[in-house]
């Protein structure tokens, strides 16, 4: 799956873009910016290596680069499906990727600096939504009886919240409170032993 790291520049700077990950060609680095944003380090940029990478000049003024990112984040999901990670220390962005995660099931997230990559919190995350194994699983629950109505909403929790920390009682509670007891529980039931 693509991946795009959307770089706030002027609140991460060079050092935002330090990063021990291995970005492939599979990966675009694009980097918003202002005419007032701080020299940029090139051995920085030099690491970027096979990425794709992108530089968006933007006007300056009060919050025109992060309302200039976000509204990049909407044209880049409503084209396909990828993975978006927002470089920035700026918690604003945090409401409009809980809004993406939520109405999409969007793979988006917020990371203080690429070297936050290397931590665990991007690089082995997987997604259930882009697993070679959804076909498999999403025919088993099809073979069981549920419709594709069920079967997509189901998956769309399973992406947004199955490597979260309560991942699994977020999707128990979410499915209860839209198919009801008994039928949600079975639901669950079922969900948790094919994907989980």
């Amino acid at each position: 799956m693509e991946s795009y790291y959307l770089i706030d520049f002027e609140n991460v700077n060079s050092a935002g873009l330090e990063s021990k990950k291995l970005l492939t060609d599979q990966d675009t680095v694009i980097i918003f910016f202002t005419k007032n944003a701080s020299k940029i380090d090139m051995s920085v940029l030099s690491k970027v290596d096979r990425a794709k990478l992108q530089f968006i000049e933007v006007p300056s003024g009060k919050q025109s680069l992060d309302m200039h990112l976000s509204s990049f984040v909407g044209n880049l999901l409503s084209e396909a499906e990828r993975r978006i990670v927002v470089v920035s220390k700026d918690h604003d962005y945090d409401s409009i990727i809980k809004f993406w995660k939520t109405r999409l099931g969007a793979d988006i997230e917020r990371i203080d600096s690429m070297s936050d990559c290397n931590s665990g919190s991007i690089s082995t995350r997987v997604s259930i939504i882009s697993s070679p194994y959804k076909l498999e699983q999403s025919k088993v629950l099809n073979e069981i009886g549920y419709t594709d109505v069920e079967i997509k909403y189901v998956e769309k929790l399973i992406g947004k919240h199955l490597n979260e920390k309560n991942g699994k009682q977020q999707i128990y509670r979410s499915i209860v409170s839209k198919y009801g007891q008994e039928q949600g529980l079975k639901l669950y039931r079922d969900v948790k032993k094919i994907f989980c």
